[in-house]
């Protein structure tokens, strides 16, 4: 289930005025929007289940996405149906929740003077590497379900930038970390989960693959800064921890880990 929440933050713009930046998160009980709702001090009030079906506060609602853009300076966008195997199971949905529902809350937001929107996309939307240094200039050509619906909301979405109204899209690589709910669906937590059920660890190949990591804090104090911040600049990013270990060297760091802590491997 995810949630929306709402935040007020007093900002200082650069003639000295106290003004209150209003905040808007949707996916707010998810790994990354649970933190960040704690580190803005987010009021629990106007709080929505927005993925269940079945609840009238669906953000795939008219009614739900008109309320998160009413009285909102800044809307940190994290909901979602993440990861490969999710959005492989449930294409129609992911395209719902990831893809339309992102436009309309978009285009609605803009409209309603919303000051910014900040999008949580994913590097998913590469596909393979073609190059060494993966920079926002790489092309995108994604691989999966999940990566696509990603794309086609961004390619919309960045085109609602002006002068009034900021659109920041923020391709996240793999999250890791513990956070106020158990992800277990990432590389990392799999590991973890066969050294606490003695199992060995599945590597897919020779393990040779590399993957940039980026810890949930990390990317918690970047939306942090981005939502507080009076002016940030339209654009895409790239969010990550800027190191890309092998999945083989991952899974020795994982072993060395536990050793240390745990005493087996």
């Amino acid at each position: 289930m995810e949630a929306l929440k709402f935040s007020t933050r007093k900002l200082t713009n650069n003639l000295g005025i106290i003004y209150s930046m209003r905040i808007k998160i949707t996916g707010s009980s998810g790994f990354v929007g649970g933190l960040l709702c704690r580190v803005l001090e987010t009021q629990t009030e106007n709080r929505y289940d927005i993925l269940d079906a079945n609840n009238p506060m669906d953000i795939r609602n008219e009614s739900v996405t008109d309320s998160i853009c009413q009285s909102c300076d800044v809307i940190v966008h994290l909901a979602e149906i993440s990861g490969l195997k999710a959005c492989d199971e449930n294409k129609d949905k992911a395209f719902d929740v990831n893809t339309r529902a992102t436009i309309t809350l978009a285009e609605k937001a803009k409209k309603a003077g919303a000051k910014r929107f900040i999008f949580a996309s994913s590097s998913a939307v590469y596909g393979e590497a073609q190059q060494y240094k993966m920079d926002e200039s790489h092309p995108t050509e994604p691989r999966s379900i999940y990566g696509h619906t990603k794309l086609d909301a961004e390619i919309p979405i960045k085109k609602l930038a002006s002068k009034d109204f900021e659109v920041i899209i923020l391709r996240k690589s793999n999250l890791y970390g513990y956070g106020l709910v158990w992800k277990g669906i990432t590389v990392i937590d799999k590991f973890i989960e066969a050294i606490f059920t003695n199992k060995p660890m599945q590597i897919s190949g020779d393990g040779s693959q590399r993957r940039d990591f980026l810890h949930v804090i990390d990317a918690v104090n970047v939306y942090k800064k981005i939502a507080n911040s009076p002016r940030v600049r339209s654009g895409v990013y790239n969010l990550g921890g800027g190191e890309a270990p092998s999945i083989r060297e991952l899974a020795e760091m994982v072993n060395d880990s536990a050793e240390a802590i745990l005493g087996k491997r």
